[in-house]
């Protein structure tokens, strides 16, 4: 008779009941991370994976909101994160969030500059053994009618939202490759709740439904997710997931940190964040599902959803929607068709006025 040790049998699913069988003379530390492993998930606890089968990742914008909270659900997976961040202060915080830091770390880096991303690869694997994830999070916000918006404004958010997603991908690529031959017949997944290997781009429901007032931003979401799009079916016979995730309105500092071309742009900002159905919590879970099931595309939020769908089955209609929404929410009027642009724009000045 095999010895072994029975815990909690009626409670275990039956798939699972054969690990509680394993003669523990002779795999002793197998069966006691089984054993740890089996008593933490009982308890509602994360169990550390053993050195073979831990998992890295990189987070860029870890340092608040959406990224900060993929970070802490990887983590309590077990996975080593490194907290990339413009703000070493904030990467800083997300890594004391950490219940031990283990191979985890924070980085601060310009997503924009290409040597940046190489000096990063060179300090990552001199550490780590290996890449499995990306996380493209980090991003900015310029809104405002597109002639109102700067030029220096306009180019920076193409470079953090559009180029720096571009850079990231394309510096990690070759490392996510080589690891992925190298630990292929070593590390399987052990669980269909942690992301595939590969590349997780954080776009913006605003791609598909492209509010006005926000055209630059529209078009850098719409960028990466065409670009992710491709990529997915770059690497996908690497053995690499893609998956790009439009979420809906978030409360995190995005909104509040953005710049705007006008304050009427400003408070509007404020009241789409107060009317956020969607917490970083929420969407990092909805984030991590989606790639652990290979989606392509991820829209996250019910309302993101309708619009989604609207847009998809009934354009024209969604098209009128979204701009009389806008429009509503902005304080602009809509142009009548005797209305010169001259006579549009003084329309508009009483209301900026009346604002600041």
């Amino acid at each position: 008779m095999v010895s072994g040790e029975v815990l909690a049998l009626a409670r275990i699913p039956h798939r699972c009941r054969y690990l509680y069988w394993l003669p523990r003379a002779a795999e002793p530390a197998f069966g006691d991370w089984v054993s740890q492993l089996t008593l933490a998930r009982l308890a509602g606890m994360s169990a550390t994976l053993p050195a073979a089968n831990s998992r890295y990742a990189i987070v860029t914008g870890g340092g608040s909101g959406i990224g900060r909270a993929i970070c802490l659900r990887l983590v309590a997976q077990g996975w080593h994160v490194a907290i990339v961040d413009c703000n070493p202060a904030a990467a800083d915080e997300t890594l004391s969030m950490f219940p031990a830091a283990g191979d985890s770390l924070a980085l601060e880096i310009d997503v924009a500059d290409a040597d940046a991303w190489q000096q990063l690869l060179f300090d990552l694997q001199a550490r780590w053994p290996r890449l499995d994830l990306l996380v493209n999070n980090a991003g900015v916000l310029v809104g405002g009618e597109l002639a109102a918006c700067e030029a220096s404004e306009l180019r920076r958010l193409i470079e953090v939202n559009l180029v720096g997603t571009l850079l990231g991908c394309r510096a990690v690529i070759p490392w996510l490759v080589e690891s992925t031959q190298a630990t292929q017949s070593v590390t399987s997944d052990l669980s269909s709740s942690q992301p595939r290997r590969g590349i997780i781009n954080t776009a913006s429901i605003f791609a598909t439904v492209a509010p006005p007032g926000f055209s630059i931003y529209n078009a850098t979401k719409a960028g990466v997710v065409a670009a992710s799009e491709s990529l997915r079916g770059e690497l996908a016979p690497q053995g690499l997931n893609v998956t790009v995730t439009l979420p809906g309105a978030v409360g995190t500092g995005l909104f509040r940190s953005a710049r705007f071309s006008t304050p009427t742009f400003g408070e509007a900002a404020q009241r789409f964040v107060s009317q956020a159905e969607l917490t970083p919590d929420a969407v990092a879970e909805a984030t991590l599902r989606a790639a652990a099931a290979g989606q392509a595309v991820a829209v996250i939020g019910r309302r993101a959803k309708r619009f989604a769908w609207l847009k998809r089955w009934l354009p024209t209609l969604t098209r009128h929607l979204v701009v009389k929404q806008a429009r509503r929410e902005l304080g602009i009027p809509a142009p009548r068709p005797s209305e010169s642009p001259a006579e549009i724009s003084a329309a508009t000045k009483p209301a900026e006025a009346s604002v600041r």
